[in-house]
């Protein structure tokens, strides 16, 4: 997805004089869904928009995806602290969903002892402020 320039929104618009917005004749039926159910348009999916609109959909996918990104911070930092070494994974397969429980709240004590939490918590949050902080007007994009 990319904003569109005035130049493109000149040549994007149709022979009848629309405002040049994809034809959307494609049937989702078959598509993918998200989270919540709605249709995923195909990756080909033409989004015209302006600089303005980009900047927010940037911001609101960002927002939207945070727990898969979080997902993706613990996997990461799990593996680079070695708990995910295929021998401590099948070792783990065995263990009682106690004996689990108490690994998970001594990886998290670590953690909240280092400070990441709190940095965890502050991006997201930055992240929040962000996007409810930005100023909306075109000329700023610039």
């Amino acid at each position: 997805m990319k904003p569109r320039t005035s130049s493109e929104d000149d040549s994007n618009e149709g022979d009848n004089g629309d405002s040049g917005e994809a034809e959307d004749d494609h049937d989702y039926s078959d598509e993918a869904r998200d989270e919540k159910g709605m249709k995923i348009p195909p990756e080909s999916k033409t989004w015209l928009i302006g600089s303005v609109c980009y900047s927010n959909a940037e911001d609101a996918h960002k927002l939207m995806h945070w727990k898969h990104e979080l997902m993706s911070w613990v996997d990461a930092n799990l593996e680079q602290g070695g708990y995910m070494t295929p021998k401590k994974v099948k070792k783990r397969r065995k263990w009682e969903q106690g004996r689990k429980d108490k690994l998970v709240d001594k990886i998290l004590k670590k953690w909240i002892e280092e400070g990441v939490m709190r940095q965890l918590f502050k991006k997201h949050k930055d992240d929040i402020d962000k996007a409810h902080n930005k100023n909306t007007s075109a000329r700023f994009l610039r």
